[in-house]
């Protein structure tokens, strides 16, 4: 049986601590928000969803803190994300 992945309370990214939280998304199944440093997983994000949706957003918030994410437009950001996306999943991390 596959072990369940548990949303974590904060992860270390670069040298920098970014807080995790669990709470309702209307639109998302999470969001990293830059000013207030904190990733926000949606309380009702699916099971399966939870690790990749995680994910997702440490890779965002890596692009932002290395300081990448603002020398990109949104789209090529989103196109470097999915490709360390695909990359990581061979490693074991679910998409």
């Amino acid at each position: 049986m596959a072990v369940k992945f548990k949303v974590p309370t904060s992860v270390q990214l670069m040298g920098k601590t970014i807080q995790v939280k669990r709470h309702p998304l209307k639109q998302a199944h999470a969001e990293y928000n830059r000013v207030d440093n904190i990733i926000t997983v949606d309380t009702d994000c699916p099971d399966h969803l939870l690790e990749a949706s995680f994910f997702h957003e440490c890779v965002h918030a890596a692009l932002w803190t290395s300081g990448v994410s603002m020398m990109l437009a949104d789209d090529l950001e989103e196109a470097i994300r999915f490709s360390l996306e695909n990359l990581t999943s061979i490693f074991g991390v679910k998409k």
